[in-house]
């Protein structure tokens, strides 16, 4: 995916995935999320919130040495 390539971290937000029994089903995103590197929910305050700390750690070094997140439960 050229967009992986070409990014320093690929944060990826969904309002429906803090739905509770949410899962990325949809062949799309399915297909995209291998090289999304946080993936998470958008739905309310707290969810954004942590949007917000995710992308003040960017800066903090690369890609390879941070875990993914993945489906953040707020």
């Amino acid at each position: 995916m050229r967009l992986h390539l070409a990014a320093h971290r690929v944060v990826w937000t969904n309002p429906l995935a803090g739905g509770e029994g949410y899962r990325p089903l949809v062949a799309g995103m399915q297909a995209a999320l291998p090289y999304v590197d946080d993936f998470l929910p958008g739905h309310n305050l707290r969810a954004l919130e942590t949007l917000a700390e995710v992308l003040e750690e960017i800066d903090e070094g690369p890609r390879s040495s941070r875990p993914s997140t993945l489906l953040h439960s707020a």
